[in-house]
């Protein structure tokens, strides 16, 4: 279920986000976090709503400098330490969100002392109690940067590192019981390799981002089945100039359709967004790589350098017995051509399809393409 990705440059307009309206509003300071023992570095994820007061964690800060949890007011700015972690036995840095379940925050310490792994915890709103639920030990999980979401009774997060091959897991817990086990162990360009966002769950499965890994080590995103603990791949980014590389935040579901952003990679090496089809891997967004077989191909696809880049990826999901080739020879550097419908030629030859063109080195090795044609 290999998908080619390209970054979402019309997405942004489209029907489908069209109802998110704009409205001018002034913008107002709540809280500025530093001035004494409130905290620190808030993390990048949003607040958690819970009856009017938001809440959150910072990284640092706090009596002890370890982090924090607070709550703030809306209405008047007015913040509150609900709890200061120690760096103890309850953790230390806590940068990912909360998860509200009746009443009780849920969040993860991601471990940067030496010898912490980090652990789940839970927050009690009622008894302003802190509790951990989990200490990961590394073999179970590492460094927890993400939130966690609820999935029937249980609830899932990811690590950054641990698990079998120290890549990052996906684990779930039982917050009744505080019972965890990893329900997947990453181990690299197979897979993918630290998982650092929240997960999104569509009708039990779950998906989300490695920000290394997979088959160019920049990074992928994957499914993992809740009922069965089966892992799968639908992208591996690879960093070209259509796709992306090294996803950072969640993916969030519109409609059927998941989009998400690279922190690197597309054109400018500054980042792309992306959206992708859950069910099939199917790239969704609306660049010249989306085109169907037999429709006109730009020439900025097909040029020598664009073909090199879709080379590169397209020769590491079909991998055969040849090796490829950096250099295009002189004699191959037109790959706007039209081939026969089901025509044989080797992989030496230059390869259209959809997605543009590949090179090959020896062994020619005979395989069967789909009729394209490029403009010149």
């Amino acid at each position: 279920m290999k998908a080619k990705l390209a970054s979402l440059v019309c997405a942004l307009t489209a029907p489908l986000l069209a109802p998110v309206a704009a409205h001018a509003q002034a913008f107002k300071l709540l809280h500025s976090f530093g001035t004494g023992t409130d905290g620190a570095l808030p993390g990048n994820v949003g607040l958690l709503n819970v009856n009017g007061t938001l809440y959150g964690t910072t990284e640092e800060g706090g009596s002890l400098n370890k982090g924090t949890i607070f709550a703030i007011d809306p209405a008047n700015g007015d913040e509150t330490v609900l709890y200061a972690f120690t760096g103890g036995s309850d953790g230390d840095g806590p940068v990912g969100g909360l998860l509200n379940v009746g009443g009780i925050l849920y969040g993860t310490t991601s471990g940067q002392l030496a010898g912490d792994n980090g652990t789940v915890f839970k927050f009690d709103l009622s008894t302003n109690k802190e509790t951990v639920l989990h200490s990961f030990s590394g073999s179970d999980g590492a460094n927890p940067t993400a939130a966690l979401i609820k999935v029937g009774r249980f609830l899932y997060g990811t690590t950054a590192g641990g698990g079998t091959c120290s890549a990052g897991t996906v684990f779930k817990i039982n917050p009744a019981t505080g019972a965890e086990s990893v329900v997947h162990s990453f181990c690299g360009s197979s897979d993918g390799a630290s998982p650092s966002a929240d997960l999104l769950d569509v009708g039990g499965i779950l998906y989300g981002t490695t920000y290394m890994g997979g088959i160019a080590n920049q990074g992928t995103v994957f499914t993992v089945n809740t009922k069965t603990g089966a892992e799968a791949v639908l992208h591996s980014f690879y960093g070209g100039g259509g796709d992306g590389r090294q996803p950072l935040a969640a993916l969030i579901n519109v409609a059927g359709t998941l989009y998400g952003t690279t922190t690197n990679g597309g054109p400018s090496d500054a980042g792309t967004v992306f959206g992708i089809d859950p069910a099939t891997g199917a790239d969704k967004s609306c660049t010249p790589l989306a085109l169907a077989p037999m429709a006109d191909i730009p020439e900025p696809l097909c040029s020598p350098s664009r073909a090199r880049s879709i080379a590169r990826h397209w020769a590491a999901e079909h991998p055969m017995s040849g090796r490829f080739s950096s250099s295009i020879p002189r004699a191959e550097r037109r790959p706007c051509c039209t081939f026969s419908a089901a025509a044989t030629v080797p992989w030496s030859m230059v390869q259209l399809s959809r997605w543009g063109a590949a090179f090959m080195e020896p062994p020619h090795t005979a395989v069967s393409i789909t009729r394209v044609r490029c403009s010149a």
